[in-house]
């Protein structure tokens, strides 16, 4: 399992030390910083298991059964199949907005939101503005890290799994106290053990399959048909938040802070000392989407500043051979060592 987002962010955080360390001959103090010959914390190399699964299931988990599963979110869809199939047509940008910390968790408590939450609910008041006629179609999908609820909490490993919160029709005129508290609501349930559980022994029978499969050719194929994070729903956004990064020292030289990924309508939301920044995130330069969360902020009166639009350029990725050799030996791998990997696009 190659690293997630808690992974990333380690390696960068290294390699900005080490940069900012010699461009200005200087000795920085941050917090649980990796250097070259450390040995990384055995709990941060844990990694996804049967016997480990097994552990986890204490039976105090939600009944499955009596959970209903989320359904395909309609809007945006054109928009992000559009992005895809023609790139070079379509404008891929991004909004860096900026948000003072401070304030903006002040905001998030008056409404007891996390800072995924609250955002979700903002970009849903905006969008109910985007498209007034087909609110009940609007979902939101927030990114939850479940590495605690199979007994992983310090492991770098990819453990991500989505919360789909969708809005009834009644939300028309509804104020950012109760979108919140609707969104909260889903969160909370979609949190439960049983989830984990679930997508956990998805993602190692996946892994199982794949190791099985005898050729390149067939891998591939059985990973397009089937994803990661199980049945693919479509939703309208999503909020992806890693959580509270210590940079230390490193701050006072950070201008900015931006996570570029692929995705449309995709807040990716990352901490910078008393700054917070979410990177809004578009697959077709439409400023409609901006201009109207914009005018949500405006009117909420949260503090903001927005750069953009900037144009996206992230390059296509190959895996060099020996990677994609080592993916045939994920049993090895799992069952044996720990592994760890970064890629920045």
């Amino acid at each position: 399992m190659l690293a997630g987002g808690c992974g990333h962010v380690e390696w960068v955080r290294t390699v900005l030390y080490l940069y900012l360390s010699k461009k200005h001959d200087v000795e920085l103090h941050v917090d649980g910083i990796w250097l070259p010959g450390d040995e990384i914390p055995e709990a941060e190399r844990h990694f996804l298991t049967w016997d480990g699964l097994e552990v986890a299931n204490d039976g105090t988990g939600l009944n499955m059964e009596s959970v209903r599963e989320a359904e395909n979110g309609k809007l945006a869809v054109l928009d992000y199949a559009l992005g895809i199939a023609f790139p070079k047509l379509t404008k891929k940008v991004y909004y860096r907005f900026e948000f003072p910390l401070k304030e903006f968790m002040q905001k998030a408590r008056s409404v007891e939101a996390s800072p995924s939450v609250l955002l979700a609910g903002l970009m849903f008041m905006a969008l109910r503005n985007v498209w007034p006629t087909r609110m009940n179609d609007i979902q939101a999908m927030i990114t939850h890290n479940y590495r605690s609820e199979v007994g992983l909490p310090q492991t770098t490993c990819d453990l991500v799994r989505y919360i789909h919160a969708e809005y009834p029709e009644e939300l028309e005129d509804a104020t950012l106290d109760k979108v919140c508290t609707i969104t909260r609501g889903q969160v909370i349930l979609q949190s439960d053990k049983a989830f984990a559980l679930r997508d956990g022994a998805h993602v190692l029978n996946r892994i199982d399959t794949v190791d099985a499969l005898p050729t390149l050719k067939e891998k591939k194929k059985h990973c397009r048909r089937n994803g990661l994070y199980g049945p693919i729903v479509t939703d309208s956004y999503q909020v992806s938040y890693l959580g509270k990064t210590e940079w230390g020292d490193m701050a006072h030289y950070i201008e900015a802070g931006d996570v570029v990924t692929e995705g449309h309508l995709m807040l990716e939301v990352l901490s910078v000392d008393n700054r917070f920044y979410a990177t809004l995130q578009q697959e077709v330069g439409k400023q409609k989407y901006k201009d109207a969360f914009t005018e949500t902020l405006d009117t909420e009166g949260i503090a903001y500043n927005v750069t953009g639009p900037i144009n996206k350029r992230i390059p296509a990725l190959e895996l060099p051979e020996w990677v994609i050799h080592a993916t045939s030996h994920t049993a090895h791998l799992r069952h044996g060592h720990g592994c760890r990997g970064a890629v920045s696009s």
